[in-house]
């Protein structure tokens, strides 16, 4: 059970968790995904974007504002995304990470294509 969730769009910003444990404070994280795939779309700061994120047997429809960032967990297979800017207020980037390690970057607009190698 959730009670606090918080997020930021800082740099370096944090955000927390607090889950509904009869442990006062916070529970310890759960262990990462394996792979754990995180897809960052960035700027320009605001861009709204719509697109969809998928592997060999799913595909989830997207729709948000920059920057913003997805998080894939444990897919089949291969990922691939395709972005599209709404406003167009300039060139934007996405990243796929897996594991931590930054693994490929499209950049341009207003159409993106992306895929995990």
């Amino acid at each position: 059970t959730v009670n606090s969730i918080s997020s930021t769009t800082e740099p370096f910003g944090t955000a927390s968790l607090q889950t509904g444990t009869t442990a006062p404070g916070f529970s310890p994280p759960p262990p990462r995904a394996n792979p754990d795939i995180r897809y960052y779309v960035k700027g320009p700061l605001g861009e709204r974007f719509s697109g969809l994120i998928e592997d060999e047997s799913s595909g989830y429809t997207i729709s948000d504002r920059a920057p913003t960032l997805y998080l894939f967990e444990s897919p089949s297979g291969k990922t691939d995304g395709q972005f599209n800017q709404i406003q167009d207020f300039g060139p934007f980037e996405v990243d796929i990470v897996v594991n931590g390690a930054l693994v490929a970057t499209a950049e341009g607009g207003p159409s993106l294509s992306i895929r995990q190698p």
